[in-house]
Formats: structure tokens, sequence, C-alpha cells
């Protein structure tokens, strides 16, 4: 019997098999990395302030977490109730200012809060004044300083359409005037025809009160220039009676 010995290919061969074993080890599959799972987060919008008895609307912003969970501080008078896992309706029913808390459901550690601040009803007659600024160019914002008699109650500044898209700036009161306004970062804000509509002050005047009026005492423009805010003061001293007469424009503001 002939015997033919194929050494060239059985030491390949067999090469190839030690490595293949040495590659595989003892045949036992490695563990796959445990993946990492991505944390839970949570937010909820802040919500301007609002009057007994006005609707709230808060967005809660949810990731890596199918639900929230919801608690408010004091547990009674804010009248929040969750809608649906990103929305929380809000109707006070008491004036005072409540925490209200959203904690992700698939982890209790994260959670979020929005201050909501509840002013008294209305009472009496709701008044606005529009607010008219003559402008060549856009600004970022507005601040008014104004003062008003004692038959009238500040409520709030409303805005307009054009300025619906700005920040409102919180309501203050130094030195016996008042103050409120808007911002954007941006020049946001376009003059129509050479002039700009801010919006409406907004007030409630005492029923029974006669010879009201609010004056408008100084106007502070802003504007955004490459990298500088730019702000301009102007005094105005321009006074509204309330109720205006018929056709009343308002505060019509010039620079």
């Amino acid at each position: 019997m002939r015997i033919i010995r194929q050494t060239g290919f059985i030491t390949t061969l067999t090469a190839m098999f030690l490595m293949f074993f040495a590659a595989c080890g003892d045949g036992k599959k490695a563990a796959p990395t445990e993946k990492q799972t991505d944390p839970a987060t949570i937010s909820i919008s802040q919500p301007s302030s609002a009057r007994v008895g006005e609707l709230k609307t808060l967005t809660v912003t949810r990731r890596n977490t199918p639900d929230f969970n919801l608690t408010v501080t004091p547990a009674s008078g804010s009248g929040c109730g969750k809608r649906n896992v990103d929305t929380v309706d809000c109707t006070p029913t008491a004036a005072g200012t409540y925490a209200i808390t959203v904690t992700a459901t698939a982890d209790a550690t994260v959670k979020a809060i929005a201050t909501l601040t509840v002013n008294p009803a209305i009472v009496g007659t709701e008044m606005k004044i529009p607010v008219t600024i003559a402008l060549s160019q856009s600004i970022a914002g507005a601040e008014f300083e104004f003062t008003y008699t004692g038959g009238l109650e500040f409520n709030s500044f409303e805005k307009s359409a054009a300025t619906q898209s700005a920040m409102l700036l919180p309501p203050a009161v130094r030195n016996g005037k008042t103050y409120v306004g808007f911002a954007a970062a941006n020049n946001n804000f376009v003059p129509q025809g050479g002039a700009l509509n801010a919006g409406n002050l907004v007030f409630s005047m005492t029923p029974g009160a006669a010879g009201q009026s609010a004056t408008m005492t100084k106007v502070k423009l802003v504007r955004v220039v490459g990298a500088d805010v730019i702000d301009e003061d102007i005094n105005v001293n321009s006074t509204v009676q309330i109720p205006m007469t018929a056709g009343g424009q308002g505060f019509r503001i010039g620079f």
C-alpha cells in the first residue's frame, strides 16, 4: 500500500486549527457588556402669574420616564391637576404662591418645580390702555414707568400680536412708581408704518370711582447692536384719563 503524505497541506491545516482554538479559548463566549441606561430627566414650564379663576397650562417635558407624579404645596387652592402625561392644568381657587412639583415615575429622585403666583380676582371694571411707540428701527424690548390714581388697580401688561414672542418683565413697584415691560435676546420687535403696537396696560377700576387717570413717566428702550446691549431712557410725562374718551388712543410715545 502506498501512503501519500501531504506534509505541507497537513502542516498548514494543523496550524489553522491551532489558531482557531487559541482564538476561541475554552469555547466559552464572553459575557456581553451591560448596556448603560440613559438617566431619566424631567422639566416643567414656568407660568406667569395668574388671577383666581384663570386657567394656566404648564408643559411637562420628559425623557426616559413614561409618566410623572404631581404634588402641589400648599395642597389646596391651586386648582392644579394632570391633564395627560405632558400637561398640568391649574385653575386657582385662592390667591397665594404655589410650588408645583413633577417627579419622574422612572426615578423618584428626578423632579422639577414650577412656582405659580396667584393674585385675587379682578374686582370692578377692567380698563385697557394701549401703548404705541413711534420707532424707525426694531428693538429688543422696553420698560414702562408709570403711576395711577387710587381708584385703579394695575393688573398686568398684555402683549400685542407684534410682541407675542417676548418674555414679560414681572411688575415691580419702586418709589411709588410701577414698572413693567417686555424683552427678547435680539431685536425681534419690528415697527409697522413707523410705530410698534407694544400692548396694553390693564387696570381694574373700583366700582363707582370717577376721574381716574394713569401717567406714563418714562420709557426705556433696549436695542442689541453687535455684542452690545444699548438702552435709552426717555422722559414721557403723558397722562390718560380713565375711562378713556371714545376714540382714545392711549399712550402714544414718540422718540
